[in-house]
């Protein structure tokens, strides 16, 4: 992409973000840090690739009742030149996403609400610290440091995103959602995903189990296509969240059966952890 062109576009996605904030100033806010990684709950890696593709994503995302903001960063490794011929050393690659959505509609009944978002994004990929993101958790997971170069392949893309969803209360107890995602930036490439999942409520703790399934057209970054091995993941997670005094909650995730939701190797593990705070 013409670097002029993603500058110029980057000034009206700052302008979009302070326009935004500025509106919504006096809406319910929260505010939460999330981290995944190609990890289980034990802190053990796949093999025989290991802690390889998409390795790691951290993310922060604020939110009003309106608007919802975040930046997403995600480290990709190639940690084995093997896996692909066009590649014949071992390179790494950050993308660092920034994301503007707003409610444009919403539908409620006595039982029901439905959401209906869209949204702007600007990726770019480069070194945006994930070495040392990747290196901090192997140093608490007692893995392997990884020293490699990054790529020296960079590209910029923009895009927007529609997402519907869908949340019915049984009871004070169970709720059943559903959830319709998609995204389509400027080189063409796209990520469709469709969940639907229970949502079990007991005092201060609520239990999430999800299916779902991803369509993934990777952006044309030479690692980034490659690494994406698996273009239609279908999973199934599961999710626990407890909510603690004065507005803070933490969640823990975790791949129960399927694929990894990224599109790595299909027995590849994945996990989150999330913290968030209502204010």
């Amino acid at each position: 992409m013409n670097f002029f062109i993603t500058k110029a576009y980057f000034r009206v996605f700052i302008a979009v973000v302070l326009a935004t904030v500025l509106c919504s100033a006096e809406e319910e806010n929260s505010i939460y840090i999330e981290t995944s990684n190609n990890i289980n709950l034990k802190g053990q890696t796949s093999h025989p690739y290991g802690d390889n593709f998409n390795t790691g994503t951290l993310k922060l995302k604020y939110t009003t009742d309106t608007y919802a903001y975040s930046v997403n960063m995600t480290a990709y490794t190639q940690k084995y030149s093997e896996l692909d011929s066009i590649l014949t050393s071992k390179r790494r690659i950050d993308t660092l996403e920034f994301e503007v959505t707003k409610k444009v509609k919403i539908i409620q009944g006595k039982n029901y609400r439905c959401n209906i978002n869209i949204g702007t994004q600007l990726l770019l990929s480069g070194d945006f610290g994930g070495a040392k993101l990747q290196n901090t958790i192997h140093e608490h997971t007692d893995s392997d440091e990884v020293e490699i170069p990054y790529s020296d392949d960079k590209h910029n893309v923009i895009g927007i995103q529609g997402e519907i969803n869908y949340l019915y209360n049984i009871n004070k107890y169970i709720n059943i959602y559903s959830d319709l995602k998609s995204k389509i930036y400027s080189d063409t490439s796209n990520i469709t995903s469709a969940e639907i999942g229970t949502l079990l409520t007991y005092r201060f703790i609520d239990f999430k189990l999800s299916l779902g399934a991803k369509h993934i057209k990777p952006i044309q970054q030479e690692l980034v296509k490659i690494l994406t091995i698996n273009k239609n993941p279908h999973y199934i997670i599961g999710e626990v969240d407890i909510q603690l005094p004065k507005g803070i909650s933490v969640n823990i995730g975790t791949l129960l059966d399927g694929d990894h939701p990224y599109g790595n190797n299909s027995n590849d593990p994945y996990s989150y952890f999330r913290i968030a705070y209502k204010f």
